[in-house]
């Protein structure tokens, strides 16, 4: 899957390094999570990466079951966006 216009493997490598980061960290703080889906620019391979780093955001759609999450998901985004340097757009949806 292309995500940026200027993939290596390098960069393609760090990029799913950090998305799976973010599902553990999802799925950890959310048991109601029923799926992680990954959209805007580096969904459509659109991607901007100065130096082999990510750069703007990424945007996930977290679709969720009944129940009340471990963490909030402000919470769980700040988390991330400390840990990755990276603003992220974390969007639950209930069922």
């Amino acid at each position: 899957m292309p995500y940026t216009t200027r993939d290596t493997p390098e960069v393609c490598a760090r990029i799913q390094t950090e998305h799976a980061l973010v599902l553990r960290l999802v799925r950890e703080s959310d048991p109601a999570l029923r799926s992680l889906v990954l959209t805007g620019g580096f969904a459509r391979g659109e991607g901007m990466v100065r130096d082999g780093v990510p750069q703007n955001d990424y945007d996930f759609v977290a679709f969720r079951g009944f129940g009340k999450p471990r963490r909030s998901y402000p919470r769980i985004r700040a988390d991330l966006e400390s840990h990755l340097g990276l603003h992220i757009d974390l969007a639950p949806v209930p069922k």
